[in-house]
């Protein structure tokens, strides 16, 4: 997705996108991801059917045949994301 199409979403999900940045997640990104979704599978009250490792995570989003693709959002000047979207293409016919 690009920044201009995020940028369309921002009022719907209440983002103020002038104080953050969205970029790619990168392979050093796993552990922060990996982070992010285990406070979403807690907040859920879904840690008991979390799975997930960076292993998976490297396999998935960065292997020979990626099958995600994921953005971070982090508050201008942090350096640790604060929210993220997974998402995978799909086309059938």
């Amino acid at each position: 997705m690009s920044k201009a199409a995020f940028a369309r979403m921002a009022p719907l999900l209440a983002i103020e996108l002038a104080d953050h940045d969205i970029r790619t997640a990168g392979i050093g990104d796993v552990p922060s991801l990996l982070r992010l979704i285990a406070e979403l599978a807690e907040f859920e009250n879904l840690t008991h059917l979390m799975t997930a490792t960076e292993a998976d995570l490297l396999e998935s989003l960065f292997g020979p045949d990626p099958g995600a693709e994921a953005l971070l959002l982090f508050p201008k000047g942090a350096t640790a994301p604060v929210a993220f979207a997974l998402f995978f293409h799909n086309y059938s016919t």
